[in-house]
């Protein structure tokens, strides 16, 4: 906090007065003059100290230094320039005169009070004054200055001048609507009831701007300007099924509500409420997938958002491209969720490089136009046909890969088709536009670059003999795990306090927390984690393998409350024997 003093001191100074003493009139021709040290005493115009003998004749002058009064005012300027803080003091001064008393031969001079100088007091103009001169200007406090100078004390101090503080945006906040947050049950997420679907009905209000209020800019004492804190401009994806209205997001379809970190998105949902067999039929849908009832043996349900089923899956295959949900068992099936999609990538690697050949277009384009007057004339779209004719022999190749692609952004693969098919190009008028078609693929590469980032999780009940792939956690809310092959992206938790491990493997890149592992007969259970993760069980019976990278411990002894961890480079367990 910066602060500054200014001090204006009208300072004491000494005013002389000259006495002279005439010792005939005590009817002496001599006597000795005795002086205190502070009065100042010329016999003959020399200066002289202490007692002296002086003669009728001599010409003794006395000179008297008396101080006058004095004021003080500081300023102190603080609490970076928006304040000054004031301190005033006064010092009356004591006006003395000369006494002489004769005593036995002796003529003692001396001094006595005579009355009490006044320092003068400041008055508010004097103030005012001092305020401007200093370059105080703004918020000059004068009914509380007035009220301190009519105060009879000595020293006083208060508040002179107060600027005005800056206050700073508020930032635009975006408020979700319909959307359940995970419900929280004794510090935990409540994962049994997690598949519940927020649905929203088209026209329906999903989301909300508030706009913060805006602030104002401050003023120094001084006069200088404070800028207040501009707000941010609130970024918010639209991804599918919505879209903005003024400071509304609304639904333009039936469907389930998903929001995270400023991002809406509303995808279709289709319930079945049967079980998956020969006669439903192999189900793949674009949205979310609910199944009320079990998947059987030999069917294929894949879901291109969230999976849940209430049911069981046997002998079945379950693919799901977000969170997936299997309130069941899963035996003897294969489940996926949020794995890689080959087709989105290829699908992202092909809109690269058709941004990149409309990005050459356009560079052509200006050059032809510039270097070349005879262009000037022409056509805008025109001059593009040609250069892709001339120039851009596979830019036609590039554009029948994008457009291949099913089941993606349609609005951005219906404007490529418009505006670069067959005579679509000639409607092009201006570069403005091939910088608009840029920046919308830059937004849809974006897009699904992010997707393929997340990490999505698999809630489940039971496996047993099941190979189970999750590019995020995967909670098991029953009875556990049995003979399977299973991988996380992220944790492994096993949530049932008697849930049990038995045989098969599990890897997690994060870390595996569970009850029971193995079994008294010593079945081969292999648990491997991350090397920053942990490996966390209740009860481990020998013949479990502890796996981090590429080292590996085998438990030989049945244990209980077991703690593994990586400690510089190699395995570090602790545990207790059971």
């Amino acid at each position: 906090m910066n602060s500054k003093n200014i001090c204006i001191e009208n300072k004491a100074f000494e005013s002389k007065e000259i006495i002279t003493i005439d010792i005939s009139k005590y009817n002496l021709d001599s006597l000795i003059l005795k002086c205190k040290d502070n009065i100042t005493v010329l016999i003959n115009e020399k200066k002289v100290v202490g007692n002296i003998r002086v003669n009728k004749e001599d010409k003794i002058i006395c000179i008297l230094n008396n101080e006058t009064p004095k004021r003080n005012l500081e300023l102190k300027v603080r609490n970076n320039n928006l304040e000054v803080l004031g301190k005033i003091t006064y010092k009356d001064s004591i006006k003395y005169k000369l006494c002489e008393r004769l005593n036995n031969g002796f003529l003692e001079v001396f001094l006595k009070e005579d009355k009490i100088i006044k320092a003068n007091r400041y008055t508010l103009e004097e103030v005012l004054f001092i305020l401007n001169k200093s370059g105080i200007k703004i918020g000059i406090q004068n009914e509380n200055i007035q009220k301190l100078l009519d105060k009879n004390d000595m020293k006083l101090s208060g508040i002179f001048a107060l600027g005005v503080n800056s206050i700073n945006d508020n930032e635009d906040i975006v408020k979700p609507l319909f959307f359940k947050e995970n419900k929280i049950v004794n510090d935990r997420i409540d994962y049994r009831n997690k598949n519940n679907i927020n649905m929203v009905r088209k026209g329906e209000c999903i989301g909300k701007i508030i706009r913060g209020e805006l602030g104002k800019d401050g003023q120094d004492v001084y006069g200088e300007i404070i800028h207040r804190k501009i707000k941010k401009t609130l970024k918010i994806i639209c991804k599918n099924g919505c879209y903005i209205n003024g400071d509304e997001i609304i639904a333009t379809i039936d469907g389930k509500f998903d929001y995270k970190k400023n991002t809406f998105n509303v995808s279709k949902v289709l319930e079945i409420n049967k079980d998956i067999n020969m006669e439903s039929g192999n189900i793949q849908f674009i949205g979310n997938l609910c199944i009320n009832g079990s998947v059987g043996v030999g069917m294929t349900v894949a879901s291109g958002d969230t999976m849940i089923i209430k049911g069981n899956a046997e002998s079945a295959k379950v693919v799901s491209k977000k969170d997936a949900f299997i309130d069941g068992s899963v035996i003897q099936s294969t489940v996926l969720v949020g794995v890689k999609d080959e087709n989105l990538l290829e699908y992202i690697e092909n809109l690269k490089a058709l941004k990149n050949k409309i990005s050459v277009l356009k560079e052509y384009s200006e050059q032809l136009i510039n270097n070349n007057r005879n262009f000037i004339s022409k056509e805008y779209g025109s001059i593009l046909r040609v250069i892709i004719d001339k120039k851009l022999l596979d830019f036609n190749k590039v554009l029948f890969k994008v457009l291949s692609h099913k089941n993606k952004n349609e609005s951005i693969l219906d404007l490529i088709r418009k505006k670069f098919m067959g005579v679509g190009i000639l409607t092009i008028k201006n570069k403005k536009e091939l910088d608009k078609i840029i920046c919308l693929l830059e937004n849809e590469i974006n897009n699904r670059e992010e997707s393929i980032k997340e990490k999505w999780n698999l809630t489940i009940g039971y496996a047993q003999d099941a190979k189970i792939d999750c590019s995020g956690d995967i909670i098991f809310t029953g009875k556990g795990e049995y003979i399977s092959e299973i991988r996380a992206g992220g944790d492994v938790k096993f949530l049932l306090e008697n849930s049990v491990l038995r045989g098969g493997s599990i890897t997690a890149e994060g870390s595996i927390i569970c009850k029971m592992v193995g079994s008294s007969g010593g079945a081969t259970t292999i648990l491997k984690a991350g090397e920053k993760g942990k490996i966390i069980g209740d009860i481990v019976y020998r013949n479990t393998i502890i796996k981090f990278g590429n080292k590996s411990i085998v438990i030989d002894e049945d244990s209980k409350n077991l703690k593994a961890f990586m400690n510089n480079g190699e395995i570090e367990i602790e545990k207790l024997n059971l």
